[in-house]
């Protein structure tokens, strides 16, 4: 009974010891949250790698390898300052800290930016992502590799594409927001109200549309002075830029790939009766494929309903004659912009539509056949657009 006795308790000492050493290595790795420091934003530009000269220079040298430089702009949250989310309470200082430098890899850069910063930076609360113009046109898959592999970033990250420099754009001082970052992730929110730049895109989406070789298209963001605007969208052949659409052609893009989630549509009546707004509440896009004479034609029907938004002249809107009438002129008016996408899709020779997989499901086997020239088939497609409007209400709902 003694020895039974005596190997319990050696038994349950064991378990102790064991549990104990568990429970305290469970924090070895722990980081305090006074020692983040919380980005918000990151701007990605192209730059000439640092001379030796002043202060940057000095404590930034780039690595002697081959490839381009980027100029890395963080946007770091500065505890205590506007009610921030290092410390509660408002302060009377600035909000945030753009902090630069320019290396040949932008995990190096946030290595390097780490030496200038009492807060290691710390991406978890990441909220958008500028990519300049310049990087943009040279490919983005090396900089998005950067982000993709840490696993502090979170996929829903927003991303838009500047006109110009990104660091500009990041460092707008905005009225409504005191960081810069927050303001512009909140513009892609109000689609439902405008829908005049790309399909809201973030990290995933490009990740997998990179990985897949889709083509796609981010929102363009342009700045002033104290605001910016998400107008239009950037066009990219697999990673690399290839041009711009502007907001109208942008809102055509959004009628063919079904991403119509709201806003509205101005149209000039003929003859002149004035003009009229259009509040869109609904909208479903479908598209087929069929094959003619050994070649794909698509065929993209369009139904959108709505209510008249504003009227500029009095017309009877209660006789169906003439809302039959309205509703024609805006059909005719979603067509042009849709058409108007597809041409320019063509002319960049880009897919943005999702033509070629449609065509792959429907008929694999003519698929194979051409995928290999489907770039130099696509810009000859023919495309029908078709569209059905409805007019529910002759005034808004809000």
């Amino acid at each position: 009974m003694g020895e039974r006795r005596n190997s319990g308790r050696v038994y349950l000492a064991g378990a102790l010891a064991i549990w104990l050493t568990i429970l305290s290595a469970g924090c070895w790795d722990r980081w305090e949250i006074e020692d983040r420091g919380f980005v918000l934003g990151v701007a990605v530009d192209l730059a000439e790698p640092i001379t030796s000269t002043g202060f940057e220079g000095r404590l930034d040298e780039t690595a002697r390898v081959e490839g381009p430089a980027y100029r890395l702009t963080l946007q770091l949250e500065l505890p205590g300052q506007a009610g921030g989310m290092g410390e509660t309470g408002g302060g009377q200082g600035e909000a945030s800290w753009n902090i630069s430098t320019v290396q040949s890899s932008l995990f190096a850069g946030s290595g390097v930016l780490a030496t200038r910063t009492a807060h290691q930076p710390y991406f978890e609360h990441l909220r958008v992502i500028i990519i300049g113009e310049e990087v943009a046109r040279q490919g983005i898959r090396e900089v998005m590799d950067f982000f993709l592999r840490d696993p502090g970033v979170r996929y829903r990250v927003r991303l838009y594409v500047a006109e110009g420099e990104a660091r500009e754009v990041l460092g707008l001082k905005a009225k409504q927001e005191p960081f810069s970052a927050v303001y512009l992730a909140s513009l892609a929110e109000n689609e439902r109200q405008a829908n005049r730049f790309a399909f809201r895109a973030d990290l995933g989406d490009v990740g997998r549309a990179i990985t897949e070789g889709v083509d796609m298209a981010l929102p363009r963001v342009v700045v002033g002075q104290d605001e910016a605007k998400l107008a239009g969208a950037a066009v990219f052949k697999g990673d690399r830029m290839v041009g711009w659409l502007g907001e109208l052609e942008t809102t055509g893009l959004r009628w063919v790939r079904n991403e119509m989630t709201g806003g509205f549509l101005v149209v000039n009546l003929p003859e002149g009766g004035g003009l009229i707004a259009f509040d869109i509440t609904e909208s479903r896009t479908r598209t087929q494929v069929r094959l003619e004479g050994g070649r794909p034609v698509f065929r993209v029907d369009i139904r959108v309903e709505g209510n008249l938004g504003e009227m500029q002249k009095p017309v009877d809107s209660l006789d169906p004659a003439v809302l039959d009438k309205v509703q024609q002129h805006i059909a005719e008016a979603i067509q042009d912009q849709a058409r108007t996408a597809v041409a320019k899709g063509q002319e960049f020779r880009t897919d943005l539509f999702g033509f070629g997989r449609l065509l792959e499901m429907r008929y694999p086997a003519y698929w194979r056949e051409v995928k290999d020239q489907w770039e130099d088939i696509f810009p000859a497609v023919e495309v029908q657009v078709h569209v059905h409007a409805y007019i529910r209400r002759v005034g808004l709902v809000r």
